[in-house]
């Protein structure tokens, strides 16, 4: 069967590489096994795994929507019935979804050793899914400004500690008015130290999300135009 959808092109490249597909299950143990291993304190261990996330979610759809696009195959996919936004959306959702499953095993690893009540894990893995497309919506729009695969991973780098910054990761930004407030990252990181976690504050977050989605879809028409 031949691809002529980013997210079917996106599960048969798992598929036919499956030696590629194990390690990219394994690969995030092997990462969090420092933060679960040794005796880090759990605010550096959230703060760690934040970051992670982060970067595995913004590195892998840059790059993967830059190759496709230096490969030609946006331009193919261009002359499709289906419109670049919806295109860009069915990959942004496979690809976070994968995301999802790869630090699922980790998350489970990292919030095990606290007792949370059912609404406590549910909140987690709202705020789990939140951070993950918000990371990926992000990797969607360094592919659209980035001119070459150089471009990319050095914007990817760039927006990586941007948001790492603007999150309060590795900071204490409370009782301020800070930035991070605004952005998932940081209650994602709050609900996995088990601290207090406001529900408008989440709720916002939300619409923050969907309007980095929504504005990667905007923008999605110039990935399928030729360099």
């Amino acid at each position: 069967m031949r691809p002529d959808r980013l997210w079917q092109r996106e599960i048969l490249e798992q598929v036919r590489r499956r030696r590629s597909c194990v390690v990219k299950f394994v690969l995030p143990l092997v990462l969090t096994a420092p933060l679960l291993l040794l005796h880090v304190p759990e605010s550096v261990r959230a703060d760690a795994f934040t970051l992670l996330l982060i970067f595995i979610g913004v590195f892998g759809t840059a790059v993967g929507l830059i190759r496709a696009r230096e490969s030609g195959m946006m331009v193919r996919l261009a002359v499709l019935p289906a419109s670049p936004a919806r295109l860009t959306g069915e990959y942004l959702l496979t690809h976070s979804l994968f995301d999802g499953l790869q630090f699922l095993v980790p998350l489970l690893l990292i919030a095990a050793p606290r007792t949370r009540d059912p609404f406590t894990l549910i909140v987690l893995g709202l705020t789990f899914f939140m951070v993950i497309f918000a990371a990926n919506a992000i990797g969607g729009m360094v592919a659209v400004a980035a001119g070459s695969s150089g471009e990319g991973h050095l914007f990817a780098i760039l927006s990586v500690l941007v948001v790492m910054g603007l999150s309060g990761l590795f900071r204490d930004i409370e009782g301020r008015l800070d930035p991070g407030i605004f952005l998932p990252f940081h209650y994602f990181r709050d609900v996995l130290l088990s601290s207090a976690f406001p529900i408008p504050g989440i709720v916002l977050s939300l619409v923050v999300v969907a309007a980095l989605f929504g504005t990667t879809l905007l923008i999605s028409p110039r990935l399928f135009r030729m360099l």
